[in-house]
């Protein structure tokens, strides 16, 4: 499967829900996108650190791993992480909206604010 299709499939699992699998999924192809492109554009550098933050602190102990072809650099393949972004943002953010533990609520809300901020650094 080609990245652009596997991240759009994620990107529609994760917007319809029930899918315990692919906000995992998202983060791996997130990263598999900044192992990719980060030798060619520097910016992935910069929002490493927060993308590898989300994923220790929230899938941890969850090792997801989407078959796909390495991801082409070009506006479809951004088109695509910024779609991921998106969809894994507004996951969080329903999940802070939620009801539980303060400290899972507290931990959803600022994963949703980073991916955020994360993607308007991409642009």
């Amino acid at each position: 499967m080609e990245y652009i299709e596997a991240a759009e499939t994620v990107s529609d699992h994760l917007g319809a829900g029930g899918d315990e699998l692919a906000p995992p999924g998202a983060v791996h192809l997130i990263l598999t996108a900044w192992e990719q492109l980060a030798p060619a554009d520097r910016v992935w550098d910069r929002v490493s650190s927060v993308l590898l933050d989300v994923r220790g602190r929230l899938y941890g102990d969850q090792e997801v791993t989407v078959v796909a072809e390495p991801p082409q650099d070009g506006p479809g393949t951004r088109a695509a992480v910024m779609g991921l972004l998106a969809a894994l943002a507004r996951h969080h953010q329903d999940l802070a909206a939620g009801e539980g533990p303060l400290a899972s609520l507290l931990d959803h809300d600022a994963a949703a604010q980073q991916l955020r901020a994360v993607a308007a650094v991409l642009r």
